[in-house]
């Protein structure tokens, strides 16, 4: 082989390489998502409510992607109360916060998603006066509830030798007029109702 057929030998070589190289890298930079690995990191798709009352306790539903791996919430650097959490929602109850926009992080160990809510002055409406019969008869007994059951119901009395009351329960003990204070506050451990605040109401109950 003469030296002019070894160096066309040589060229078509590196010519067929640099052409297998070329579509190579075409098909590496024209690759589909679905050809990458998936992110583990959360994501949000939706948020229900994205006006908490600035009195803390608002729950908030957020939507999206790995979020049964999430192992905090922030706003505003404020860790917020996780109530539960799966692959695809997560829900908790928004901390205390002054009036205005602020910044919440969800975490898991692959990364952060954010998102902004705007706190709201919004006032809690008060609890509804509770259904409380004008008679009782002598010897029964009577239990007082708010229109939610998760509602603490406490009664008491300043006529305890006509009634007699146990968180709330009324007891009729004589006939004549029973007067009770009903307290009934929707807040739990968990934070403050974010419809409703707690009202005292006064009534009567007639023994007969």
């Amino acid at each position: 082989m003469t030296a002019i057929a070894k160096t066309l030998n040589t060229k078509k070589a590196a010519a067929l390489i640099a052409a297998f190289l070329t579509i190579f890298a075409m098909l590496s930079v024209n690759a589909t998502p679905s050809d990458a690995a998936p992110s583990l990191k959360p994501t949000v798709v939706s948020v229900d409510n994205k006006r908490p009352a600035v009195a803390g306790g608002t729950q908030i539903t957020v939507t999206g992607t790995n979020l049964g791996t999430v192992t905090s919430i922030t706003v505003d650097n404020n860790y917020a109360t996780i109530a539960s959490k799966t692959a695809k929602s997560i829900v908790f109850m928004a901390p205390q916060h002054a009036l205005g926009t602020a910044t919440v992080l969800i975490t898991n160990p692959a990364g952060t998603a954010t998102f902004v809510v705007t706190y709201s002055p919004q006032r809690r409406a008060l609890v509804p006066r509770p259904n409380v019969p004008e008679t009782l008869k002598l010897g029964k007994s009577l239990t007082i509830n708010g229109q939610d059951p998760t509602w603490t119901v406490t009664v008491t009395t300043d006529t305890p030798k006509v009634c007699s009351t146990k968180k709330n329960v009324v007891k009729a003990l004589k006939r004549g007029s029973c007067s009770l204070t009903i307290d009934i506050n929707p807040d739990t451990a968990a934070g403050s109702n974010p419809n409703w605040r707690a009202k005292q109401f006064q009534t009567g109950i007639t023994i007969n």
